[in-house]
């Protein structure tokens, strides 16, 4: 269709009718993320190669409410983008995404190579100035499935399937988990549920942090 990858922002009620478009958005293959704070929609989304050519694109785009005006936050090109969340911090908008360092050339040579893949993939959190896009810290970790999380004053992200926390006030991270750990429940008075599995025995865990 002439129109696929246009995206259209709709505001609608509770039971999803009284539908209203808004404003048109980006062009995008695939919508992979949206958060709303502060009367403020962003929206993560990725474009991917056409017929092998050119590079993935991966951007948040945003919109403000009360000056029905959106623009594009943040720009990535290259090969292999998988973004996987977005939390807002009382400072920066935190989004991750993995991508690889490798050559398109280089992947379609070693497109059966699940170990190339593996080497090649890089992982990251970015904290990104919410208004201007520019990024004012940058963490060596990973979404993985959505865990990245901001709550009263700290940033949950993985790295090495550990989970690790960031403190705004101090600039700093340590890690307070080995093993995987994922997300359940955002809104537990206050704090988070997190789910870890044992790996001999498969038995669930539940932490309240």
């Amino acid at each position: 269709k002439e129109d696929y990858g246009k995206c259209e922002l709709y505001v609608a009620n509770l039971e999803g009718k009284e539908r209203k478009k808004l404003a048109d958005l980006m062009e995008a293959d695939v919508i992979c993320d949206v958060l709303y704070h502060d009367n403020m929609i962003y929206v993560s989304y990725l474009q991917t190669q056409k017929d092998g050519q050119g590079s993935d694109i991966y951007g948040i785009y945003a919109y403000d409410l009360d000056k029905r005006k959106g623009y594009e936050l943040f720009r990535k090109e290259g090969n292999g983008y998988c973004p996987d969340g977005m939390a807002m911090g009382d400072k920066w908008l935190y989004i991750s995404y993995a991508y690889s360092d490798a050559s398109k050339d280089e992947i379609l040579a070693h497109s059966e190579d699940q170990q190339f893949e593996k080497d090649h993939m890089k992982t990251c959190v970015k904290g990104i100035d919410p208004v201007s896009g520019n990024v004012k810290k940058s963490l060596d970790g990973f979404g993985n499935n959505n865990v990245l999380l901001y709550k009263q004053g700290y940033l949950f992200y993985t790295k090495d399937q550990d989970l690790y926390c960031y403190s705004e006030k101090s600039d700093s991270a340590e890690k307070i988990n080995e093993g995987r750990l994922y997300c359940r429940d955002r809104r537990s008075g206050g704090k988070s549920i997190f789910q870890s599995v044992g790996s001999q025995n498969r038995k669930i865990n539940m932490r309240c942090l």
